[in-house]
């Protein structure tokens, strides 16, 4: 099993379903309690995330408290492919958009946590929009597979950004030197969507549109 050691955590306590800690359920008017996990295998769950840059952004999440996803073994490598598979191909056929995936990835050792969440979260946004272009004279990104093992190869312990194209090309920034900007890709993406000023999430989190994201993903997945 994946380790888990936060007690604090809003996304372990989304994904364990208890409600004092779980952020989206906080933001809402007070009812029964929703445990708002869209889908989920042995050791992933999807969730809908907070200050959505387009209709369907989702997060796929370790259910275990892991600091990014460089930082999981390979034994989950196999689930983790078939997972980003099966999300891409579901957000695909419900929004008729190609999907981008990104991370900002905080340093495995340390007490950085960039995106104010310390858990791995890599973002599925349905998006008709040119990213790449955006961002390849911004930062240093090394070309890579779209595989978990040339993650963990590249990126190592260090903070990074990664992000995968909808035709699977897939680049990883190591931060050397300097620090990344806070949400620098939520920023990217915004810019990119003509969304500029909302890409911050605490400041946007939209908790009524990600529950309504929640259950349609939900229901996608359901039939």
């Amino acid at each position: 099993m994946l380790a888990f050691n936060a007690k604090t955590c809003c996304l372990c306590s989304q994904i364990r379903g208890e409600e004092s800690n779980d952020l989206i359920s906080t933001l809402l008017p007070r009812g029964p309690y929703i445990r708002r996990v869209s889908w989920e295998s042995e050791h992933f769950a999807v969730l809908p995330s907070l200050g959505p840059l387009a209709p369907g952004h989702m997060l796929l999440c370790p259910k275990g408290h892991v600091k990014n996803m460089a930082c999981l073994s390979g034994t989950y490598d196999n689930e983790l492919r078939a997972v980003k598979r099966a999300l891409c191909e579901k957000l695909t056929e419900m929004y008729g958009l190609s999907v981008h995936l990104f991370e900002h990835g905080s340093p495995k050792e340390g007490t950085r946590i960039v995106c104010t969440v310390d858990h791995a979260h890599l973002h599925f946004v349905p998006a008709d929009a040119d990213v790449w272009e955006s961002t390849r004279d911004e930062v240093k990104w090394n070309s890579v597979a779209a595989m978990p093992s040339d993650l963990r190869a590249v990126a190592g312990c260090a903070e990074y950004l990664y992000y995968e194209s909808p035709d699977h090309r897939a680049y990883v920034a190591k931060a050397e030197g300097s620090m990344f900007e806070s949400q620098y890709m939520r920023r990217a993406f915004a810019r990119a969507l003509g969304n500029g000023a909302e890409w911050n999430w605490r400041d946007n989190p939209c908790a009524e549109e990600v529950h309504q994201t929640y259950v349609s993903v939900r229901e996608a997945f359901a039939r």
